[in-house]
């Protein structure tokens, strides 16, 4: 009675081995090859996908994040050299938004004053998160300029993944996706190395800012670098005499000697606060696609980490402001002039 027990459960468990390899191995075969994207070593370059969603980028930060996850270009609405709270989008521009799949922007009205509502049947992504924004003390309010520290920009990173993601059809790009956001989050991490290693050169260093763009970078867990007055405040507000005449005041109180300013905005009031005060200018850059001048070379900044690396260099190599011409020297170089015509016109005459 026993044997015949232990032979039908043996029997029994057998058959339930057989089913469930039989159906181990069905199951196997409708599992797409290309879920098994963890299972594939990381690439150490960005792979080019094939995706056909139609993206825009608001900035070319956010431009750069998302060419570096998709391996391919994408439309920017605001280049580099442009002021993105003034900017006013081209008739090209205005289409690529229209026809646009996916559309990652910023988020806050003060950096995309031109956003139109009819624009938001695309899918939307606002990559500033409320709790990103910090109170400038040097303005009394949130500065916007978030995308300066790079830890935010692993953020926006992992998003845009995540969006890109959920909205691609196919797996095989969905692997490059993931692949490519964790090289680029490798490039990150790198560039944070980078800015603690340059943090000890700029120590007890104060400076005035033309604009705020630069408050993120020089936090104290960055660069550390103390801002001890902004000349714009506001956008569109050119300062006035008497605000010129406060950054000179705080300069001289400090003995500060360095001004931060960047392409997107007027020197006028640097070149005039620079010579007041026998000061330097450091031209950083809080855009891509900008030309500058990096180490005697011209160089077109392409990348965020690019441009992170070239403001810390040029922090450490500032310029003097460009000469001025005398009033005496000017009159002299007039007076030399009509003297030299004078004296070719009387030679002509003699001539004839």
């Amino acid at each position: 009675m026993i044997n015949i027990k232990t032979q039908l459960k043996n029997r029994l468990f057998t058959l339930f081995l057989m089913v469930s390899l039989v159906m181990g191995i069905n199951f196997a075969k409708i599992i797409p090859n290309e879920t098994n994207y963890e299972e594939k070593p990381i690439n150490s370059t960005i792979i080019p996908s094939t995706t056909t969603l139609k993206i825009v980028a608001t900035i070319t930060i956010i431009q750069d994040i998302v060419e570096n996850i998709v391996g391919q270009d994408v439309d920017v609405v605001v280049t580099g050299t442009e002021d993105p709270h003034s900017y006013e989008p081209t008739s090209s521009e205005i289409l690529a938004l229209e026809k646009a799949d996916i559309i990652f922007r910023m988020g806050i009205e003060d950096l995309e004053p031109w956003w139109r509502s009819e624009w938001d049947d695309s899918i939307i992504v606002k990559l500033i998160d409320p709790s990103m924004i910090k109170i400038d003390p040097l303005l009394g309010f949130g500065n916007p300029h978030v995308w300066m520290d790079p830890n935010n920009i692993e953020n926006f990173t992992t998003r845009i993944n995540g969006t890109l993601w959920d909205n691609e059809p196919l797996q095989s790009n969905k692997w490059i996706f993931s692949n490519n956001t964790v090289t680029y989050l490798k490039i990150l991490d790198s560039l944070l190395v980078k800015i603690e290693d340059a943090k000890s050169s700029f120590q007890g260093l104060k400076l005035i800012v033309n604009h705020p763009a630069f408050f993120y970078l020089f936090q104290e867990f960055l660069l550390n670098i103390s801002r001890l007055a902004t000349i714009v405040k506001g956008e569109e507000q050119e300062p006035s005499a008497a605000d010129i005449a406060h950054v000179i005041s705080v300069m001289r109180q400090e003995n500060c000697h360095l001004i931060v300013t960047d392409p997107q905005h007027k020197t006028e009031n640097i070149y005039e606060i620079a010579r007041e005060t026998n000061s330097k200018i450091a031209l950083l850059t809080p855009l891509l696609n900008v030309n500058v001048k990096w180490d005697g070379i011209d160089v077109n900044i392409e990348n965020y980490a690019q441009m992170i690396e070239y403001d810390i260099w040029a922090l450490a190599h500032p310029l003097d402001p460009p000469p001025i011409l005398d009033l005496w020297l000017i009159i002299l170089i007039i007076g030399i002039s009509v003297a030299i015509i004078f004296i070719i016109g009387i030679i002509l005459r003699r001539r004839k």
